[in-house]
């Protein structure tokens, strides 16, 4: 997993980073060209002691890479669900179904995602559950894909068994972000 983040414009104008002052600070009318030139200085840089300036924080992409287990469920799920959708709408449009056929069609394309899921990719299943667990509560599974006869017994099996592995992984990355990462 990569995280990715480019910064630009980095700026810590009106920040102070050592003893002096900062060159947007409003003189007063006691300071004088001679204590305000004797004062150190700096703007978007900190000056060295020597009155240079020091290289920019970052100039480039900061990549912050991870263990390659650690994926983003979450955001997996989504965007498999996401593409089936899209993907079934157009094999739908291709096929020239229309009205309820349509939706009827890309109902059984959700089933067939879940069932798919469930069979091939548990973990990605237990989010979907996850996600669907107010349709579950209010007795509406037809409405996910989901079996009618699936329960809150069958919620809490899925869910509950990788809730602790997601908990698991989430502390193992702030462990390895906070080992390899750190200013």
């Amino acid at each position: 997993m990569e995280i990715s983040a480019t910064l630009n414009n980095i700026s810590l104008k009106g920040i102070k980073l050592n003893e002096g002052i900062c060159l947007n600070r409003k003189s007063t009318q006691a300071d004088t060209k001679e204590e305000i030139q004797k004062q150190p200085k700096y703007d978007i840089l900190e000056l060295k002691a020597t009155g240079e300036n020091q290289k920019p924080l970052c100039t480039q992409e900061i990549k912050i890479e991870g263990p390659p287990e650690f994926r983003k469920i979450s955001y997996e799920t989504m965007k498999s669900f996401d593409n089936m959708i899209h993907n079934s709408i157009e094999l739908a449009s291709k096929k020239h179904i229309t009205g309820e056929e349509r939706i009827g069609f890309l109902k059984k394309c959700v089933v067939n995602w879940a069932n798919d899921k469930k069979e091939n990719d548990e973990e990605m299943f237990a989010m979907y559950v996850k996600f669907s667990k107010s349709k579950i509560e209010e007795g509406k599974v037809h409405l996910t894909g989901l079996p009618s006869d699936f329960t809150m017994e069958d919620y809490h099996y899925y869910v509950d068994k990788w809730e602790g592995i997601w908990e698991q992984q989430r502390n193992e990355w702030n462990a390895f972000f906070k080992r390899n990462h750190t200013t």
